[in-house]
């Protein structure tokens, strides 16, 4: 059995995505290359990557993808982060987990139409075996969480629109040591205004006599093309639009940034200001010149932006605070 064998891990791809030149001290790993691995969780098989770094020291950053994307759409996004810690940090590195949540990916598809609760229990599962049982003996608490190193920063939990929605989830469960939450142009709230008309479209569509073309086209214009572009989590779609997370935003006891492209025209920016003033100890900043998937279209100032949430936050922070560029 080779020495790094781990029980809890399926596979482990041979083959390492090298991001750049990044050298960020490389203890345990090479802090700048991702592996890609499998693990068994909630008797699902999930996909994910890592810069596999072995130090119980270092911050660990998880990353969720939204819907119909993977943990892949975040390579660019931690290329930057690695190289801005590498630089400006030589003797700190942070450990990176980008998932390929159930239905997506590599990872298995769902054994059973999903909740957002469901993939909440996935990312808790994804923690306690991956990350916490690498956490250092706490020295601080913050909520009933532990902190991570000398108190200042331990996990941080990053999830974009649907991945989001799962953050919000997973943020309120105490028994898991988060202790940031990063929302981008994230899911979150019902609109049942667009709920009827996806439904009252899709009943149309689906008639035999529609020609394929027209359904395509019709797909864009009422909204549904999440919807019909992944047969198989049909149920899981419903499930996960149909719940208003409301009430868990103002449960949100850690500190929270808010990321929303300028020009969103999928979850519009009056969702963002929305959660601000729901999550207690939130700040709220717009992207200029981004839209839905605003960590790619300013992908400089977005990581700018999480490199200092890392960091420990700065004194005076006021709930529902609108934030510019200097956080």
């Amino acid at each position: 059995m080779p020495l790094d064998f781990n029980p809890l891990l399926i596979s482990s791809s041979p083959a390492r995505f090298r991001l750049g030149e990044v050298q960020a001290g490389g203890r345990g790993g090479e802090a700048g290359a991702m592996t890609e691995k499998q693990i068994v969780i909630a008797n699902q098989l999930v996909n994910y990557f890592t810069n596999d770094l072995h130090d119980s020291a270092a911050p660990s950053v998880i990353f969720l993808h939204g819907w119909r994307a993977e943990a892949k759409i975040w390579l660019p996004v931690i290329e930057r982060l690695l190289l801005r810690q590498g630089a400006a940090r030589n003797d700190e590195v942070i450990k990176v987990f980008a998932l390929d949540l159930p239905g997506f990916g590599k990872s298995e598809m769902p054994k059973r139409p999903f909740t957002v609760g469901d993939y909440a229990d996935v990312v808790k599962e994804f923690i306690e075996k991956l990350i916490t049982p690498t956490l250092p003996p706490p020295s601080l608490q913050f909520g009933g969480q532990a902190r991570g190193r000398s108190g200042e920063r331990g996990t941080v939990l990053i999830g974009h629109s649907f991945g989001g929605r799962i953050a919000i989830k997973s943020s309120i469960d105490k028994s898991l040591s988060i202790d940031k939450l990063l929302l981008i142009d994230s899911g979150g709230f019902r609109d049942d205004s667009s709920r009827k008309r996806v439904i009252a479209g899709l009943a149309k569509i689906l008639k035999p006599l529609v020609p394929q073309s027209i359904k395509s086209r019709l797909y864009q214009t009422i909204g549904a093309e999440d919807y019909m572009a992944t047969p198989e989590m049909r149920p899981t779609f419903l499930n996960v639009i149909n719940e208003d997370l409301t009430e868990d935003m103002k449960k949100i006891k850690i500190p929270t940034l808010i990321i929303w492209g300028e020009d969103d025209d999928i979850t519009p920016i009056e969702s963002g200001k929305r959660m601000n003033s729901l999550i207690p100890n939130s700040k709220f900043l717009i992207l200029p010149r981004a839209g839905h998937f605003s960590f790619l279209d300013q992908p400089d100032e977005f990581v700018g932006q999480l490199t200092r949430f890392i960091s420990p936050p700065r004194a005076g922070a006021r709930q529902g605070e609108v934030i510019g560029p200097e956080f």
